[in-house]
């Protein structure tokens, strides 16, 4: 996890885009039989109100979590049906969390 904090303009979403692009290709060892680091981003922005809004952290998160790791899909989609107020983003953070993230990375 990686958390950047400062005044505006001082690059902050520049560094994180980059190590992102960078993380999304970079591969791990053969005897960790991993190939991807990143599991997903999410940036919060004042200039873009779509992203300004924290109920869609987890389901983002979630999404580029399946999307990256396709064997975890199954238990994402169990969990939606299960409970698709998960979907909600003004559905308890924490609810999320553990139905739309902990949970399904623990598979992992």
């Amino acid at each position: 996890l990686i958390w950047l904090h400062g005044m505006a303009g001082v690059g902050k979403s520049a560094v994180v885009f980059t190590m992102a692009e960078r993380m999304r290709s970079l591969k791990v060892t053969n005897h960790m039989k991993i190939k991807k680091w990143l599991a997903g981003t999410f940036f919060f922005s004042c200039k873009h109100t779509e992203h300004c809004m924290t109920g869609y952290f987890f389901v983002t998160l979630a999404y580029q979590l399946g999307c990256n790791f396709p064997s975890i899909w199954e238990d994402l989609n169990r969990a939606i049906h299960k409970n698709p107020a998960l979907l909600d983003p003004n559905k308890s953070l924490c609810d999320q969390m553990e139905g739309l993230f902990l949970r399904p990375l623990q598979k992992l």
